[in-house]
């Protein structure tokens, strides 16, 4: 009895033995799968570990061990998780995701109760996984163009600059954020459970790291090409461009998204982009026209373009209309709507100072050895105003549009006083003479005036087609006009019916006479 007690004693004595040292691998080995990025095994082994641990108080020396082990797995899981933003390791990234669900697991294990006091839990990966997305969203941002770096340089830049830091510094960070959220979608998101939420976890960090440097860019006193970019991105870059990008397209909701910056900052923002888009096209009019007004003082000769002369200002013109529109398309179609609005006032008291300097310009400079070229290059010019005016696209009022197409009227017709100034005045003299002689019926007489027109208006080729019709058009209803006020001026004593239709006959044939004339032009 005494040998059989002994030898159970033994046996128990190497069964604790046994138990305390038969792990499934050793601290050793488990070391090793973790710097092998072998993350799945290394978890279960200290999972297993953990629990000999709890279960058996003659092993608690191990649980320094244990902890050593598991900072190390911790450090590589999420190495691991702060490198996928830029890598496609999917097989390593599905490990170190299934290792933070076990270890959430063992968790919940723990909170609910159904494990022994466990001093190492909770663990709480998951929340750490948060931690470490947001840290490589920053990490992966701050390796780029720092926006806020750039803010004060930006601000002291000319307000004339097309591209200065601080744009520039967003764009380099909305084409990151774009490819980084199409990654996302692309090749990390089939390695998480659904509960991770992964994508909207990305873009809610880079949504962050946004509106902390927009906020921080909004501060400053920004410049001109600046305070239009920020509404580029509030308004349609970052909801439209990269928020509804199709890859992204179901994977973000960007309900949960809050605005880049608040409704009173993004209001006086564009209060101050209205401000400065309607002063700058008063002051890209006004410079356009001054240079056109130089280039009357230095006595050259208009430019011709095809068959016609040409003038650039209603090109600058219409450009300017046409670039401050489309510029605000890039924002919002409402941004449109309030700049399509106040736009045309301008225009309008630019063509007010158009038609003023037209009018001292003829008036002082009758001997310009261009006066006629510069008149026709006008007339072509206002042809490509009413034009332009007159489109639906410009969206003036009927009220607007009838005001500005009034004084281009008014233009066209300073012009055509000027243009038609000695030939009216020979006209006239031609006219007086037929009315005093017996010649006002002639048809001879009418040929001579023809002619003069024909030799005046052979000068006027340079007109574009729509103006020298308009042209004719005038000249027609000149002549119209004073020959019937020469006949109504005229008494006239027939007796018989022959010698009435005689006249009547040479009325109509001079008629004749100017309508084919003016419908050959």
């Amino acid at each position: 009895v005494f040998f059989l007690r002994s030898f159970l004693g033994h046996i128990f004595i190497f069964l604790l033995w046994y138990n305390s040292n038969s792990f499934v691998v050793s601290v050793e080995d488990i070391a090793e799968q973790i710097e092998k990025y072998q993350l799945m095994e290394a978890s279960k082994n200290l999972i297993d570990l953990e629990q000999k641990i709890i279960r058996d108080p003659l092993l608690q020396d191990k649980t320094e061990d244990l902890e050593t082990l598991y900072k190390k797995l911790k450090s590589s899981v999420f190495q691991v998780i702060k490198d996928s933003i830029t890598e496609k390791n999917g097989d390593l990234l599905g490990e170190a995701v299934n290792v933070i669900v076990e270890q959430e697991k063992e968790d919940a294990k723990y909170v609910s109760g159904n494990d022994p006091l466990n001093g190492l839990r909770p663990k709480q990966w998951k929340t750490k996984w948060e931690r470490y997305v947001s840290l490589s969203v920053a990490e992966r941002i701050g390796n780029l163009s720092d926006v806020s770096a750039n803010v004060s340089t930006s601000s002291t830049s000319s307000s004339s600059s097309t591209s200065s830091s601080l744009s520039q510094s967003f764009i380099t960070v909305g084409k990151t954020f774009k490819k980084d959220l199409i990654h996302v979608v692309t090749h990390l998101k089939e390695h998480y459970p659904e509960d991770f939420d992964v994508c909207n976890t990305y873009a809610k960090h880079y949504h962050r790291f946004l509106v902390s440097q927009m906020d921080f860019a909004a501060k400053f006193q920004l410049g001109d090409e600046d305070n239009y970019y920020l509404l580029c991105w509030i308004h349609n870059y970052y909801p439209n461009m990269i928020l509804k990008n199709p890859t992204l397209a179901g994977h973000i909701d960007d309900f949960y998204l809050n605005n880049l910056l608040s409704p009173d900052v993004i209001r006086q923002l564009e209060v101050n982009y209205v401000l400065h888009e309607i002063d700058s096209v008063r002051r890209y009019m006004n410079k356009s026209l001054d240079v056109e007004v130089d280039r009357w003082r230095s006595e050259k000769e208009p430019e011709i373009l095809g068959d016609c002369y040409h003038s650039e200002l209603h090109i600058d013109v219409i450009q300017i209309y046409n670039g401050r529109i489309k510029k605000a398309q890039e924002i919002k179609k409402e941004m449109v709507e309030k700049i399509s609005c106040l736009l045309p006032h301008e225009i309008k008291e630019f063509f007010k100072r158009y038609n003023s300097n037209l009018e001292e310009f003829l008036e002082k400079n009758k001997t310009h050895p261009y006066y006629r070229e510069i008149v026709i290059t006008h007339l072509n010019c206002c042809f490509h105003f009413r034009e332009f005016i007159e489109r639906k696209d410009t969206k003036f009022d009927a009220a607007m549009q009838q005001q500005i197409s009034s004084i281009i009227l008014q233009c066209e017709d300073l012009l055509y006083a000027a243009l038609f100034l000695e030939l009216f005045v020979e006209l006239k003299a031609q006219f007086r003479k037929m009315s005093q002689s017996s010649s006002l019926f002639s048809h001879q007489a009418m040929q001579d005036i023809i002619k003069i027109v024909q030799i005046t208006v052979s000068g006027y080729k340079m007109l574009c087609s729509s103006s020298y019709k308009d042209m004719i058009g005038r000249i027609h209803k000149h002549l119209v006009k004073e020959y019937l006020i020469r006949l109504l001026k005229r008494k006239v004593s027939y007796k018989t019916s022959l010698q009435l239709q005689a006249i009547a006959h040479q009325i109509r044939e001079n008629a004749n006479l100017i309508n084919d004339f003016c419908h050959a032009h």
